[in-house]
């Protein structure tokens, strides 16, 4: 899991950068070992020099935007940063966001 900006995430979801760029752009992540409940969830941070390929999705792979989940979560994002370009910096990072279930991956 990393932070990132809206802007960031929208382009990963549209297909304009692959998952694996979205992903080494961080400079810190979080390696997460799921519990049985999310609240028992285990994070340890590392810095950018410290996260592994191998650790990222792999190069050359994009959403394959076939959900109306995904669309609907696109929709929810533009909304976010049309607002918060009225309040704030659209720029500023969002909280780490985890990738729904069931989302299915292309490689191009």
């Amino acid at each position: 899991m990393v932070p990132t900006t809206i802007d960031m995430l929208l382009k990963m979801l549209k297909n304009e950068i692959t998952m694996y760029e979205a992903f080494r752009g961080a400079q810190i992540g979080y390696k997460i070992k799921e519990g049985d409940e999310p609240e028992n969830d285990i994070s340890t941070q590392l810095f950018r020099n410290e996260i592994k390929d191998e650790d990222l999705p792999v190069k050359g792979i994009f959403f394959e935007l076939d959900t109306e989940d995904i669309v609907d979560y696109i929709h929810q994002l533009e909304e976010e940063k049309m607002i918060s370009k009225k309040k704030t910096n659209p720029t500023k990072t969002t909280e780490c966001a985890r990738i729904p279930y069931g989302i299915k991956f292309k490689k191009v």
